[in-house]
């Protein structure tokens, strides 16, 4: 027979309660040792009941936090209590991190004769988020498992609050027990009758803001909860005295006597307190629930846009192709001084650089990133800034010393700031300040947890603060939607802050707002720390035109207008070209005859694509040249074999990137 002692479990209710939580418990002696645990523990350390019992607690503490849970122990001889993180290890060499929240337990003399702690489990949600980001699919199927989750949640405090409700005679007689479970629990727990809170956990405290529990007892429940929920509140208790068992899940504010709002999922149930007649609420906070699940919502949303305005982008930079490159052909035949010609120009110009900025906005421009001194750029900026801001905006910079290098395309980063001055300028018409800082911020996992689009890791954080007008919840929430704007008809087009959003999140950051109408408005830049001074990507020379020799080149091109233009730019500057719209065309005439260099856009009817079709034409022709020309460049990731010309292009661009293609090979052994 097992002589060990045990945790007081002669009252059956209470040892109910202890079997059905999901808060593992765990009960030990001066020395550490196991007198009880419940199965909500056993769970968590992966192990039978027996395998726990009679062994110390350092014997399931991963090695690596002993000495952190040997003084929190210390710490709770002292009578210090608290709560903390620590890892435990399971049987398969996995390890589990908890929140431990331990209490002494005393003789009638004052003195510890064992502790009670209460584990809960750390749920890491980042993978969910991140999954939730990508795809609207993945959204509905986040929400599914929300429902689900919310449903077993409903289910789980049912069950619980009737088993207090079941416990509560039982309960009178196991006071100290009792207390030491609700202050340990991590739900807001209260009791109100004849409308007034009776009795308060230590964590409703925390949740309305309650320096102490004289604050909250006797005061009138309708207080707490919004204006708005009061009806919502009130029908629930009267179906609760109608007989009905309890109220069900609600999601309802509170207010809390300091005047801010929190938002709770709650519990009711009808029970006898103290000989009267009560309502017992568990409530749990979901502020930052709610926070969380509007910023993915508005991930999503701007997700959704992207792919919408990559695709146009795409459409209108085939359009563009065709128009620069005629024009190009006009300009021969009446000469470059023609206005009419360089108003065409200039508007091609003009165009190609919006689905630039539509491109950034979907995360689908090119960049060239480098290790980039945030501070140096802003100094650079600071006299253009002075300049076009006027003399009623005072330009203030600050800097962190030691401040780490950023990971970042140098152009676009002038081009964000000089964005968010001009804005910042205009929520400013009577003049004001604008501060530019810099800054090192390391985000955790708990702190990417409260933004969507935040990512681990360690970053450069420029900053832009005004003390403008600033802006309203509503206007945060689209604040980065292309062509929304705030601005009168013809001040702005509203594809800034949505260029900043896009570059940012293609570049491995996130941006943060921080802003309230009349408060001003901050909005930070958070760019990956930078850990070599390694540039990625590579200029582009301007040449001469330079001219064929008669070499063969094959075009394969779906898009009629497109397909001609590229084919007389070409035979213009001095090839042979032979131009199909497909890929199984082009592969057909490579099988009769042979080509100098393949020239095809990556996207193509059928089944194969302008990469697939050059990995076949090589197995025939190891020797032909390749080149590869995209108007949307989301089509190209992940394809480093060949070179890839962008749409729109001019005539000497194409011109160039040709004869690189051409150059490894002999031209000579062309065939014409």
């Amino acid at each position: 027979m097992d002589d060990r002692p045990t945790t007081n479990t002669a009252d059956p209710v209470l040892r109910q309660l202890l079997e059905a939580t999901h808060e593992g418990f765990w009960h030990i002696d001066v020395e550490g040792l196991t007198i009880d645990v419940n199965p909500a523990m056993c769970a968590i350390l992966g192990r039978p009941r027996e395998d726990i019992l009679g062994r110390t607690i350092f014997d399931f503490v991963d090695a690596t936090n002993l000495a952190i849970f040997r003084d929190q122990m210390q710490r709770r001889e002292h009578g210090i209590t608290g709560s903390y993180e620590i890892a435990l290890q399971r049987p398969d060499g996995t390890h589990v991190s908890c929140i431990n929240n331990a209490t002494p337990v005393l003789d009638e003399n004052g003195t510890r004769v064992s502790s009670i702690g209460l584990w809960t489990e750390i749920t890491d949600i980042k993978d969910r988020q991140k999954s939730l980001e990508q795809t609207t699919e993945a959204a509905e199927h986040a929400a599914d498992e929300a429902r689900q989750l919310r449903a077993t949640l409903e289910s789980q405090v049912q069950s619980r609050t009737t088993e207090l409700l079941l416990a509560n005679d039982a309960l009178r007689n196991s006071q100290e027990h009792y207390r030491l479970l609700s202050d340990l629990s991590p739900d807001a727990v209260f009791v109100h009758a004849d409308g007034k809170i009776i009795f308060a956990n230590p964590e409703m405290l925390r949740l309305m803001e309650a320096d102490s529990i004289d604050e909250i007892l006797g005061i009138p429940v309708t207080t707490i909860v919004a204006s708005e929920d009061l009806e919502r509140t009130s029908e629930a208790r009267q179906r609760l005295s109608e007989g009905k068992s309890h109220s069900g899940l609600l999601d309802v504010k509170y207010q809390t006597l300091r005047g801010n709002v929190v938002e709770v999922d709650t519990f009711a149930s009808q029970t006898t307190w103290e000989n009267q007649d009560a309502f017992l609420i568990v409530a749990r906070d979901i502020s930052a629930r709610k926070q969380l699940e509007q910023q993915l919502r508005q991930a999503q949303r701007l997700e959704a846009v992207g792919q919408l305005t990559g695709g146009i982008a795409h459409d209108v930079n085939n359009l563009l192709a065709v128009i620069q490159g005629n024009t190009e052909f006009l300009a021969d035949e009446i000469g470059e001084d023609n206005e009419m010609v360089r108003s065409i120009l200039r508007a091609s110009q003009r165009g190609a650089e919006l689905t630039q900025r539509l491109l950034a906005f979907s995360r689908q421009q090119q960049l060239k990133p480098k290790s980039l001194d945030l501070s140096s750029l802003v100094e650079g900026l600071h006299q253009l800034l002075s300049r076009t801001l006027g003399e009623r905006i005072d330009v203030r910079l600050s800097t962190d010393e030691n401040l780490w290098p950023a990971t970042a395309d140098p152009g676009q980063v002038e081009n964000v700031i000089v964005n968010l001055a001009i804005n910042a300028r205009d929520a400013m018409p009577d003049g004001g300040t604008l501060t530019i800082s810099c800054r090192n911020a390391v985000i955790d996992q708990m702190s990417a947890m409260h933004h969507a689009d935040a990512q681990v890791g360690e970053f450069a954080v420029l900053s832009v603060r005004d003390t403008g007008t600033g802006m309203s919840e509503d206007v945060k929430s689209r604040i980065f939607e292309p062509f929304f704007t705030t601005k009168e008809f013809g001040k702005g087009s509203g594809l800034g802050l949505s260029m900043a959003y896009g570059f940012v999140r293609q570049s491995g950051g996130h941006i943060t707002i921080d802003s309230e109408p009349g408060a001003g408005t901050e909005i930070s830049l958070h760019l990956p720390r930078a850990h070599s001074d390694a540039e990625e990507g590579s200029a582009q020379n301007d040449q001469d035109l330079l001219r064929g020799r008669g070499e063969h080149i094959l075009v394969v091109e779906d898009d009629d207008e497109v397909r001609a233009l590229v084919t007389v730019t070409l035979e213009s500057l001095g090839y042979k070209v032979t131009n199909v719209p497909t890929a199984e065309q082009g592969l057909a005439m490579l099988q009769q005859g042979r080509a100098d260099l393949i020239l095809s856009d990556v996207v193509l009817p059928g089944e194969m694509s302008g990469p697939d079709l050059l990995r076949a034409a090589r197995a025939i022709h190891p020797e032909v040249g390749a080149l590869l020309m995209s108007g949307y460049p989301a089509d190209a990731d992940g394809i480093t074999e060949y070179p890839i010309l962008r749409k729109p292009f001019q005539r000497t661009q194409l011109a160039q990137r040709v004869r690189e293609a051409l150059s490894p090979r002999d031209a000579t052994e062309h065939v014409a």
